[in-house]
């Protein structure tokens, strides 16, 4: 595809049609055209620094080194620090976007090889996709420069996004079960990367075998089931009457009750959802009693009250 553009490039050049920004149009169409006819094409998800997935169109092409490359069709956008998804059966970690002219994108990625995972406050576990670097390793696309790290130290990339900006100098992490430190951070060597210069540290008493430093969720106690009940006086005195209402918690409920009694000798009246209920003025009727009843989301509740008198 690269060798498609110089040709497209050097043919406006050398015969002087148009400008170059019509070249430029005229590659990017021709581009655009033949490049889902490939079979190096792939529809890939995308993760960008805000957490956000979406979908770009690229190719794959030959690895430089220890780097693989794509290229972006010419109307996809990409930054550093996207992560493409379940590409080529893995994920990628993207550490530089190149402009091909105006034309098309060249994309530099590293392949994630393992997932990161740490306590991002008491409680929350958070985890990111990362490239972990070790021993002898090739850096960059110069396939002569390598990195010799020792023994006890790792080297790992993370995209800058909103969970991975938490971590901080002296955090510690776990990588395969041996926990490390962070020593270092690097936010230049590839914008949008974060490079995470690791030592090995001594276990803790609260490292699990994925995550320093872990604590057990801390659970969320289910909120109180306010209580619900009839209030009155269990006494109405001869000839006087009383007030009942219902309650939810501490809140009163005004509508969708239905009142009633199961003596017709005393009188029920109902207001703004309370039921007023009237004693019998006859002396006979001293000591006689009803039940009052409140139903309310189809669930009765009852009080009984005693007719008493003041001689």
């Amino acid at each position: 595809m690269v060798d498609a553009l110089d040709y497209y490039r050097q043919k406006y050049e050398a015969t002087k049609e148009g400008s170059k920004e019509a070249a430029i149009a005229q590659m990017r169409r021709k581009t655009s055209s033949d490049f889902e006819r490939l079979a190096s094409f792939h529809l890939v998800t995308t993760v960008d620094s805000k957490l956000l997935e979406s979908q770009i169109r690229l190719q794959t092409t030959k690895k430089k080194g220890n780097i693989s490359v794509f290229l972006i069709h010419p109307e996809d956008e990409v930054e550093e620090g996207t992560l493409f998804l379940d590409l080529v059966d893995a994920s990628w970690l993207v550490t530089n976007v190149i402009d091909l002219g105006g034309v098309m994108k060249e994309v530099q990625a590293y392949k994630v090889n393992y997932t990161l995972k740490w306590m991002r406050s008491p409680g929350e576990v958070v985890e990111t996709m990362s490239r972990v670097l070790n021993g002898f390793a090739q850096y960059g696309l110069d396939i002569n420069k390598y990195l010799t790290i020792p023994d006890n130290q790792r080297i790992i990339l993370l995209s800058l996004d909103e969970k991975t900006k938490t971590i901080k100098r002296d955090k510690r992490l776990m990588i395969d079960g041996i926990p490390y430190i962070v020593r270092k951070i690097n936010k230049f060597s590839f914008e949008g990367c974060l490079e995470l210069t690791l030592e090995e540290t001594l276990l803790g008493e609260w490292d699990s075998a994925e995550i320093c430093d872990f604590n057990e969720p801390i659970p969320v106690p289910p909120a109180p089931v306010p209580t619900t009940y009839m209030s009155g006086e269990k006494t109405i005195i001869r000839g006087m009457s009383e007030s009942y209402s219902l309650f939810v918690g501490t809140t009163r409920v005004v509508s969708g009750i239905v009142w009633s009694i199961n003596n017709p000798d005393f009188q029920i009246e109902v207001q703004n959802g309370i039921a007023i209920v009237k004693a019998p003025s006859k002396i006979s009727l001293v000591g006689s009693t009803v039940t009052i009843t409140s139903q309310y989301f189809g669930v009765s509740r009852t009080l009984q009250a005693k007719c008493v008198s003041l001689v």
